[in-house]
């Protein structure tokens, strides 16, 4: 899976500005949020409106222990203009879609998606179950704690 998400970033990243010149990766953090499928699309908004003052890679986490097991990705870039920059600047966006006992094994799965001597930021939507393994895990992986 991280091998495939990767190969879409990279995919990604060959997209080149309307100049002929490739745009501008670049992180300052990354954000993991853990949230409910019912509030995705608030965490993308929320997630979103980060992006021109925070570029950061993102990690959307929305479990689904009910269905069957596995991990749907979907991989994706933001950009957008800079002022006196002529290229745009880019964040990255990956949602997985945790099915089954995927969602009992959070941390497995985002920490090889982290960026390395970044600080990480996990938000969690909704009230935080307080000393359960999924909770434990990714306050494990992350540098802050951040419950909306």
């Amino acid at each position: 899976m991280v091998a495939d998400v990767e190969r879409q970033l990279a995919e990604l990243r060959e997209h080149e500005a309307a100049d002929g010149t490739p745009d501008l990766r670049t992180s300052v953090m990354t954000h993991v949020a853990w949230a409910p499928p019912k509030w995705a699309d608030a965490a993308r908004r929320t997630l979103a409106g980060l992006d021109e003052r925070h570029p950061s890679r993102t990690i959307l986490l929305f479990p689904e222990p009910r269905r069957r097991d596995g991990i749907d990705v979907t991989v994706s870039m933001r950009c957008f203009a800079m002022h006196g920059v002529s290229r745009e600047v880019c964040s990255e966006v990956i949602e997985l879609r945790l099915g089954g006992k995927r969602s009992q094994a959070p941390a497995s799965i985002v920490q090889p998606l982290l960026i390395s001597d970044l600080p990480t930021f996990c938000r969690w939507r909704g009230e935080p179950p307080w000393g359960e393994p999924e909770l434990e895990q990714l306050v494990g992986v992350c540098d802050r704690l951040v419950v909306d």
